[in-house]
């Protein structure tokens, strides 16, 4: 079997699927649209080499080669919001995957998020119309939210399969160690408005204040982070790390216990919830972000919000009462990760739905969690 991934260029969240196919022992491609891996995403750890990059075509190359492997292969996948590649493959009906985030991602509460809502969807529509997206071609939205975006595009959702990212397990092999008299939460991101990072802030200060012992570490940079530094002016269980490579992140998470997932709608996955499960925290996530409701079970293996800083803290609270809750929910998590939301699972998943279609004409009703069927 030959399977070709098409996306802007090779990250630590997309790496792992080709690993996992050339695994399998079959014939895997991929093709970086925008060429190298950018400087700025370099100086925030990304790896600018991988050991399949013998495995990676650029169209700016050789667009001959890559058009005859994306023709020739059994399973294209596309994360590449242009046709031009697809196209042909598209004409000829040829099984092909479309994943992506959701696409009305602006604001929808302002006049100027409606405005591109609206002119994104005549966009889609016609995309969808000119370009023949009936003809064997599947869509796998990354996120809760993508799907309905979609629908609203002309796409139905029995031609949609669970999309996702796909981050790796955790890299430490010794035993995760949980704090007994101080829980350490941690937030990672850019500090952008949409993240609401103060959030964070505004809860762990309230806990504080209410005498429970815990800290705060905000990784990341940018955005509102003047106000966020004025905010925690004098909390000195705050901490900012500044923006840290990708394995730096990771060490802190494998060292915190308890993450907190604060993004909105306009969140259309959200990696670092994949990472921090990965590593073992206990999670509190927005149910706005689009990875949220993919990824837990409200109780088991995390804690859901409706978004709001009362209800974030009433469940972060809830932990706290009960701290044997932080490493029962954080080793579910860390479960989750590592036997269904990743890249091997997803591919195997991928090519049961692959052999679905072909032999039945139908996706698989047996496939659970990514490339599962979208049930609403």
């Amino acid at each position: 079997m030959e399977v070709c991934f098409i996306s802007n260029f090779l990250n630590h969240h997309i790496v792992t699927l080709v690993e996992s196919v050339l695994e399998r022992g079959d014939e895997c491609w991929f093709v970086s649209t925008i060429g190298e891996v950018p400087t700025d995403a370099i100086n925030l750890g990304y790896a600018s080499k991988f050991d399949c990059d013998s495995r990676v075509l650029y169209p700016h190359r050789d667009k001959a080669k890559v058009l005859d492997v994306i023709a020739k292969s059994d399973i294209v996948v596309s994360a590449y919001y242009g046709v031009d590649l697809i196209q042909e493959r598209v004409d000829a009906g040829k099984l092909t995957f479309i994943s992506a985030e959701r696409i009305f991602k602006s604001n929808n509460a302002l006049i100027t998020g409606r405005i591109k809502n609206a002119l994104r969807r005549v966009k889609y529509l016609w995309i969808n119309k000119r370009h023949h997206y009936d003809k064997n071609c599947y869509f796998m939205p990354k996120g809760a939210y993508a799907a309905s975006d979609f629908s609203k595009c002309g796409i139905k959702k029995d031609r949609m399969l669970k999309g996702a990212y796909f981050p790796d397990v955790s890299h430490f092999t010794e035993p995760k160690q949980y704090r007994d008299k101080l829980t350490r939460f941690a937030w990672v991101g850019r500090f952008w408005g949409w993240k609401h990072p103060d959030d964070a802030i505004r809860v762990i200060k309230r806990l504080h204040d209410e005498n429970y012992n815990v800290e705060l570490f905000m990784i990341g940079h940018e955005g509102i982070e003047e106000q966020l530094h004025e905010m925690a002016k004098g909390l000195d269980y705050v901490h900012f790390t500044g923006a840290l490579p990708f394995m730096k992140v990771r060490e802190q998470l494998f060292q915190t216990d308890a993450y907190l997932f604060t993004s909105d709608y306009q969140e259309g996955w959200g990696c670092v919830l994949n990472e921090a499960m990965a590593e073992g925290c206990a999670v509190v996530a927005s149910k706005k972000a689009g990875a949220t409701t993919y990824l837990i079970n409200d109780g088991e293996n995390g804690l859901v919000y409706d978004g709001s800083v009362d209800d974030l803290y009433e469940k972060t609270l809830s932990l706290l009462k009960s701290p044997e809750r932080i490493q029962k929910m954080g080793q579910a998590a860390k479960y989750t990760i590592e036997h269904v939301w990743n890249a091997d699972v997803t591919v195997e998943n991928l090519v049961q739905q692959y052999e679905s279609i072909i032999q039945h004409g139908r996706f698989s009703e047996k496939v659970t969690g990514p490339c599962s069927i979208i049930t609403r």
